[in-house]
């Protein structure tokens, strides 16, 4: 189970308490444990934005050919991989990803069909 799909569950079962009549430890209990989740759902939350935002960039770019290309992120780094067709591509597509909102840093893993 992802750590989202565990978050809700979480939250799911300590609503389900409450309603059944628990104590005020538990209701502390639960806060603490959700806010945790929180905290660590947070990057995981900001990286698949960040990838959606360089994905929908990428996709609104004329001539830019989206099949061949796979898109990474952590934190504000983004690898791309895959394949172009030729340079000019592969400068297009890493010139369009650095131009992204919220992208620090960017690894060219591309590869130039020959």
């Amino acid at each position: 189970m992802d750590m989202l799909n565990r978050t809700w569950a979480l939250y799911a079962v300590g609503t389900a308490l409450c309603l059944a009549g628990c104590n005020s430890e538990d209701v502390n209990n639960l806060r603490s444990d959700t806010s945790k989740l929180g905290h660590d759902i947070a990057p995981i939350v900001t990286s698949a934005t960040l990838q959606t935002k360089v994905v929908t960039h990428l996709s609104l770019h004329k001539g830019i050919d989206m099949s061949g290309l796979h898109i990474e992120t952590s934190d504000k780094k983004v690898t791309v991989s895959g394949h172009v067709r030729d340079a000019g591509m592969r400068k297009k597509v890493i010139d369009t990803v650095k131009e992204t909102s919220g992208v620090e840093q960017v690894e060219d893993k591309l590869n130039v069909q020959q």
